[in-house]
């Protein structure tokens, strides 16, 4: 009896065991972060989904799992299929029969028919009857927050992927290089069509993410909010749109910084200043309360990981604060963390051999390094209903 109760009372302090999240200013109609599920229920089922996952791989034979292993692109290759030509598009009017879909997507009826039955296996698609498919909730993300990850991950990065587990593996220069001959920024530097693509799907990432981040984050509400390396704005847009009364300043590249720009813009976004510049060089920081950092550590190996922090630190104010929003390994149950090895066969593919996702103790060392922290001294981790957290540190 009194191992129930500490059963019972260790799960409830588990999954109530976390931060309520905030209230923002404003919540846009549109908004994710109305969408995030309370913390218990988000834990209580990221917990389920982990021991269900378990349960099916240790009950699965293991001839048909490496079977399934062995198949595993195809499941993206269907994904690809389904959005690239626009078959959720039509479903999205409602039920239709396949041969309908490839009549209005031009497409040959007996491939659209047999893909559109292998999207129904995976969840994409249901097929109440045989020939008729209707789209399931899975088929709505990827037709609008996941559409542009779905296109660019079976386009431009598959491609570098393949070659850095045939080439780099043996090299150990980036799968880029070894394909398109060039550091993947580089390259992308030379094809604004990628570059837009890879914008595209940098922001669909940093969708959900973004109103993550929102959901946990204390502000004061007057406050100057700087992301280095913001990509087209998708964070600084979302922070500001749930808190207008604070001013956002982002920093990039100059061809980046000029589609942030025009993104921040239509998104309706004011009191906004886009800034061209690089992480390698000084920056000026001084108006800036927060600082963040999304995803651009990982990028680089731990030379580069400190350089670009000192720079932060260096132009930044007494009393401002990075916020690094990263992955953190051996931070979560087994789903999560299996998606951040996978996340790591990209990084190898497109970023300098040495980046990688780091664990916290590696983050402390490197942030230590670069003096941000004391010897043995932690972040404050604030952990999303994300695969992400955020690392605040005072500077």
């Amino acid at each position: 009896m009194r191992v129930l109760l500490f059963a019972v009372a260790a799960a409830a302090l588990y999954l109530f065991g976390a931060t309520p999240g905030v209230v923002p200013e404003v919540m846009p109609a549109s908004s994710l972060v109305s969408e995030l599920p309370p913390w218990p229920v988000y834990k209580f089922f990221v917990t389920l989904n982990d021991v269900f996952r378990y349960l099916a791989e240790k009950t699965t034979p293991p001839s048909i799992r490496a079977l399934e292993l062995s198949h595993g692109f195809w499941q993206s290759v269907v994904v690809y299929a389904m959005v690239k030509h626009g078959a959720l598009d039509v479903l999205a009017e409602g039920a239709a029969r396949c041969e309908f879909v490839a009549e209005r997507t031009q497409t040959h009826p007996h491939f659209m028919c047999r893909f559109m039955h292998a999207a129904a296996t995976l969840g994409i698609l249901e097929e109440p009857e045989a020939g008729t498919f209707r789209n399931t909730k899975v088929a709505v993300e990827l037709r609008t927050t996941r559409r542009d990850i779905a296109l660019w991950m079976s386009s431009t990065l598959r491609d570098p992927i393949v070659a850095t587990a045939e080439t780099s593996m043996i090299t150990g220069a980036p799968g880029s290089v070894e394909y398109y001959g060039a550091p993947w920024f580089e390259w992308l530097g030379q094809n604004q069509e990628e570059s837009e693509m890879f914008d595209r799907a940098m922001k669909d990432f940093s969708l959900r993410t973004s109103a993550a981040v929102v959901a946990e984050l204390r502000l004061k509400g007057d406050e100057v909010i700087c992301d280095v390396g913001g990509g087209i704005g998708t964070l600084l847009a979302t922070i500001w749109e749930h808190w207008p009364s604070t001013t956002v300043m982002l920093f990039d590249q100059p061809e980046t910084a000029k589609r942030a720009a025009d993104f921040l813009e239509n998104r309706g976004v004011k009191n906004a200043t886009t800034v061209s510049g690089s992480f390698f060089d000084p920056l000026d920081l001084e108006a800036c309360d927060i600082i963040f950092l999304k995803s651009i550590l990982h990028d680089w190996p731990d030379d580069e990981f400190v350089r670009i922090v000192e720079n932060i630190k260096e132009g930044a104010s007494d009393g401002a604060r990075l916020a690094v929003v990263e992955a953190i390994v051996g931070a979560d149950g087994p789903s999560f963390e299996r998606a951040k090895a996978f996340g790591d066969t990209g990084i190898f593919s497109t970023c300098p051999t040495g980046a990688k996702e780091r664990t916290l103790r590696e983050f402390t060392d490197l942030f230590f390094r670069a003096g941000l922290l004391k010897l043995n001294e932690l972040p404050t981790i604030l952990k999303l209903r994300d695969l992400l957290s955020v690392m605040i540190i005072p500077l």
